[in-house]
């Protein structure tokens, strides 16, 4: 899907006043050293807020690991 019709699509899911769940991730090196998170789902969510597409969006922060989940 190319990504005007993805960022579209979320666009019209936020108007839509729909849930929308996802991880901000970043990946690792070769050495294994983690590399900062990418905020590109994020950024679509907080342009949508500040154009008025949507109103205000409640994000939480989760913490998933082998030890259980953190909120």
């Amino acid at each position: 899907m190319n990504k005007l019709c993805y960022l579209q699509y979320m666009e019209q899911s936020l108007k839509n006043g729909e849930f929308m769940e996802f991880f901000v991730e970043g990946g690792r090196t070769q050495s294994g050293k983690p590399l900062a998170p990418k905020g590109g789902l994020l950024s679509v969510v907080v342009d949508a807020v500040a154009s008025g597409i949507t109103t205000p969006s409640a994000v939480t922060s989760k913490l998933l690991n082998n030890k259980g989940l953190f909120l």
